[in-house]
């Protein structure tokens, strides 16, 4: 005998599925013709995220999990991993729209672009043979080519250019994407992307917007507020924390600039962690460039970087009063070779 799971979306739908025993929530839905975000299917990737609100489930056995101690904590699990032991209610921070597509598609692409934007950040624009239908926030695999290696990388472009694709990649001159840009890359390279991926996307929440961006996690986050200023209505106060270790490594300080001519109601806060002694600007992680009033009661916060900053999000939300559930992350975690 089975268990019934249901499944709450962030537009507010519910989706029923039956879960077999030993059967993990992901495989039911699949089975189900629901296409949950996901990607690794083994825990490493936390692509499948999501909150466990009603009901006893447990984790696959032996299994590693992508996920902070802090969302633990919040009730959050994988999707992937997660095997119910009665009857459960489980929250996604997305739509279910999302679920509706189709699956990842693993296509041949060609590299369509190649421009450094700072000392060790690029930008990578890759144009796909097929639709991938991608939404602002998520995230790619592409083949470096030559290689059999894959690596993951946040889609830098909005919705309006989906034949053409941009990356935001940061360089680690021994790492396997590191060594192609700086030593051979060409437009024209052929390689493979598969995707989208992720479900770190803009909700439906009303209320202030934060942003809090490290490194290249701004890639992301920028598609994600052309997309909230494109909504009909008025756009709420919105707030952009971007910081790098260093300020050589700054990049689309332009396109911020250029946002706060669009958007009257949007505030940009760009730091450096590790300034020079010439720095004249903020000092300090994207999180500490942010005043406690930033965070009020009604915000939804949108976090993008390593898994630190994630956790220190989470753990100062927590502290001000801000429900779990509107706190949208995505960690970047580092490859083996560091790229």
């Amino acid at each position: 005998m089975g268990f019934r799971a249901a499944l709450h979306f962030d537009d507010g739908v519910q989706r029923e599925v039956d879960v077999a025993p030993g059967q993990t929530l992901l495989d039911a839905a699949l089975a189900a013709g629901l296409n949950l975000a996901h990607q690794c299917r083994s825990g490493s990737c936390a692509s499948c995220i999501c909150t466990l609100i009603a009901g006893e489930a447990h984790n696959v056995p032996g299994r590693a999990s992508a996920l902070l101690r802090s969302e633990i904590d919040a009730g959050m699990r994988l999707a992937c991993s997660l095997l119910p032991q009665a009857d459960v209610s489980v929250r996604f921070a997305y739509g279910s729209r999302l679920t509706e597509g189709e699956a990842a598609l693993n296509c041949d692409a060609v590299m369509a672009g190649l421009r450094q934007l700072s000392s060790d950040v690029w930008e990578v624009s890759i144009q796909p043979e097929e639709h991938l239908g991608a939404l602002p926030g998520q995230y790619l695999r592409l083949q470096v080519p030559g290689t059999q290696t894959w690596r993951s990388y946040s889609i830098a472009s909005g919705p309006d250019s989906p034949d053409r694709l941009s990356l935001v990649v940061k360089i680690h001159p021994q790492g396997v994407m590191g060594t192609y840009l700086l030593e051979r890359a060409r437009e024209g390279d052929a390689c493979r992307v598969e995707g989208p991926f992720g479900a770190f996307t803009l909700g439906n929440c009303k209320g202030p917007h934060v942003f809090i961006a490290g490194g290249t996690g701004l890639g992301p986050i920028l598609p994600m507020i052309d997309q909230l200023r494109e909504r009909p209505g008025r756009t709420p106060h919105t707030v952009v924390a971007f910081a790098c270790s260093r300020e050589e490594s700054l990049f689309n300080l332009d396109e911020l600039s250029l946002r706060q001519d669009w958007m009257a109601r949007l505030d940009v806060r760009v730091g450096v962690s590790r300034p020079s002694p010439t720095w004249q600007g903020l000092a300090g992680n994207p999180l500490s460039l942010l005043e406690d009033a930033a965070f009020t009661p009604d915000c939804i916060v949108y976090v993008c970087g390593a898994p630190g900053l994630i956790e220190a999000t989470r753990e100062r939300c927590t502290t001000l009063g801000i429900p779990p559930d509107r706190i949208r992350a995505e960690q970047y975690l580092p490859a083996p070779d560091t790229d």
